[in-house]
């Protein structure tokens, strides 16, 4: 149990205690502040100013940490906002253009088809097999690249 929930549970018990004592005054007499009474108020007043004072210190804490997310979301738009404009910038690329950078980039060990759908699809390009193997095909006989076995390499020199 918290230190808060502990001083709410005591300010709870004291409360009931309070009414408790009022309901079995024998004459029916409010609750008076008399000197039985006084150390149990004065209790109860120092716990809620506590209670009161680390509300006000949450506030507090809660305004700096909105001010720190309302920075950091500008930030955060700035940025993305730039990506965009960077997006828009850079000149689209063919499926086939992004096929040979693939082959190019798997280097001596070469590519195989299957490695280059996965690596379209995780680049968010969606090509059907049928076109994998196509430009495959038309690369290979432009002498673009070459196929040995399952692999396919890059022969252009360039």
């Amino acid at each position: 149990m918290t230190q808060r929930e502990e001083m709410w549970e005591s300010i709870k018990k004291s409360l009931d205690n309070l009414l408790l004592y009022e309901l079995s005054c024998e004459t029916g007499e409010r609750f008076a502040r008399t000197e039985t009474n006084m150390p149990l108020l004065n209790e109860l007043e120092k716990r809620i100013k506590e209670l009161n004072d680390e509300i006000t210190e949450l506030d507090r804490r809660k305004r700096i940490l909105a001010g720190q997310v309302n920075v950091l979301q500008r930030a955060a738009d700035v940025v993305v906002k730039g990506e965009l404009a960077a997006l828009d910038e850079e000149p689209v690329t063919s499926k086939a253009e992004i096929v040979r950078s693939l082959i190019r980039q798997a280097g001596p060990n070469g590519i195989s088809r299957d490695d280059i759908r996965e690596e379209l699809e995780r680049q968010g390009q969606s090509l059907a097999k049928n076109y994998v193997y196509s430009t495959l095909a038309r690369l290979r006989e432009d002498g673009e690249i070459s196929q040995m076995e399952d692999r396919y390499f890059w022969s252009k020199k360039n």
